[in-house]
């Protein structure tokens, strides 16, 4: 029994590596000089957690829409907590990303996940490129300012 497990095993893995060689990424979104893109081996490694995801967790989980959905909204969610630095129209435009990221684990497509990144990280960039713009900025503290937050 855990010979055939073992033996399984090894043979999915070769499978993977040997198609894993002819895997090359998926072209993406170009969003700032300062993007990220996937190699091949994130493409390998991708398809090979894919497969043993789908065939050897106890659960035999299926890649679908649904899990899809739930990936999606905790990438955003880990990526920008706090609603600091997506816009609206960021996370509108990345709607169409929510139910196929499933897809593109499965052929190890990490375009759309890259683009999202390099969206959170061109806002990162922009939002300490303008903090640092006005630190020296004067303060006056005879108005009656707020501060309103999440």
């Amino acid at each position: 029994m855990v010979k055939s497990i073992l033996s399984k095993g090894c043979m999915f893995l070769i499978m993977s590596a040997g198609f894993a060689c002819q895997a090359a990424p998926a072209k993406q979104i170009r969003v700032s000089e300062y993007d990220l893109t996937p190699d091949e081996r994130q493409v390998m490694v991708c398809k090979t957690i894919a497969g043993l995801i789908t065939h050897y967790n106890y659960k035999k989980v299926d890649l679908d829409d649904s899990i899809s959905s739930v990936v999606y909204d905790r990438y955003i969610k880990a990526l920008d907590q706090n609603h600091t630095y997506f816009l609206a129209s960021d996370i509108k435009d990345f709607e169409k990303y929510k139910t196929v990221l499933d897809d593109d684990v499965k052929a190890g497509n990490l375009a759309d996940a890259f683009t999202i990144f390099n969206v959170f990280q061109k806002r990162y960039i922009e939002h300490v490129t303008y903090s640092l713009a006005h630190v020296s900025d004067p303060f006056n503290f005879d108005r009656a300012d707020s501060f309103t937050f999440d």
